[in-house]
């Protein structure tokens, strides 16, 4: 279960008007450095630990595919 914080930080990216007109590139950003803060300051299980690491390293591969396809 998210923390209140974690609750938060996601309304508050939600509701910012700004991040409609961000780049793929950084909502995938965006997302990475949230679930490393849920690493890092979530209340997480071994199993949801092992989740959110799988997570962030999609994240990466799918950042580095979009970056390699719009140079």
């Amino acid at each position: 279960m998210l923390r209140t914080k974690t609750r938060r930080v996601l309304a508050a990216a939600l509701a910012n008007p700004r991040a409609d007109r961000e780049p793929a590139t950084e909502h995938i950003r965006n997302a990475i450095q949230l679930l490393e803060n849920l690493l890092e300051f979530g209340a997480l299980d071994d199993e949801h630990r092992k989740d959110v690491r799988a997570s962030i390293r999609r994240l990466w591969l799918a950042l580095r595919e979009i970056e390699r396809s719009n140079v």
